[in-house]
């Protein structure tokens, strides 16, 4: 589960904004938001919202309940049921598979919702130069030496092809401790995430890091829609037209993930 907070995070970062609309016969305050990943060998969790209209900040209450969601594969129905915080999951029998395409639907306002997707294999040869990484300590006082910085991790994968991969990086500390506490309550979060690009390495500096403690390393292989989703989002951050969507009748995104997770401890 751990693994899925990552994206799953980002994705809903993209999905709420803005009161426009490319479906121009819908009016935009009756489509249904979507979020959702697939992975292979992964409950699916799909997250159902009303839209949240521009310059309405209450974002209480957004879940839309008791719809009959439905993913389906090679003529095969999934129904997924509404878990206590509002999302809807399928049971813990069914796990989609790498290489397989899935299609989405259930009506709302009368209207079938629906969106399609496939689940891309995991990263392969993922490896990182080391699995620990020390923080300097800069109080060199009168005249001191400066502190030996050392060298950053490097984290690296095949991809032969151009495919996009994205890394997060998940603090997986009950109660992390921050490397520079300006005792103020502004405090970033213990995640962090590069944008999706076309390469095979990513190197994390100790400055990559706001907390000590053990991290969970994440890459994942993402789809051409993810891709989408996050380029027409920091394409629009000054306006306010819609960002990308592939559901159909709907906004937000279906997309299907490949991951592979790592380790690193920041030390002291």
């Amino acid at each position: 589960m751990m693994k899925k907070l990552g994206l799953f995070t980002l994705l809903f970062a993209f999905l709420y904004a803005c009161e426009k609309s490319d479906l121009s016969e819908v009016s935009p305050d009756v489509l249904p938001v979507v979020a959702a990943y697939l992975e292979a060998g992964q409950t699916p969790v799909v997250q159902i919202t009303r839209q949240l209209a521009y310059g309405i900040l209450d974002s209480s209450d957004l879940n839309i309940l008791d719809l009959a969601v439905y993913i389906e594969s090679e003529g095969v129905e999934h129904l997924l049921t509404q878990n206590t915080e509002g999302a809807y999951v399928a049971d813990s029998i069914w796990k989609p598979a790498a290489g397989k395409t899935y299609r989405l639907h259930f009506t709302y306002n009368n209207l079938e919702v629906s969106a399609s997707t496939t689940v891309p294999e995991a990263p392969v040869n993922f490896k990182a130069s080391a699995s620990s990484i020390e923080v300097p300590s800069f109080d060199i006082g009168g005249g001191g030496t400066p502190p030996d910085f050392p060298d950053p991790i490097d984290l690296t994968w095949d991809n032969t092809i151009g495919e996009y991969y994205q890394v997060a990086v998940v603090n997986t500390e009950s109660d992390p401790e921050l490397i520079n506490d300006m005792g103020d309550d502004d405090r970033p979060r213990p995640r962090f995430s590069n944008s999706p690009e076309q390469n095979n390495s990513y190197e994390l500096g100790f400055q990559s890091f706001s907390y000590y403690g053990n991290h969970r390393v994440i890459l994942y292989r993402v789809n051409a829609e993810y891709v989408s989703l996050t380029q027409s989002t920091s394409d629009n951050s000054q306006n306010l037209s819609a960002p990308y969507t592939n559901v159909t009748n709907g906004l937000g995104i279906f997309t299907g993930v490949g991951a592979d997770t790592l380790n690193i401890k920041v030390t002291k």
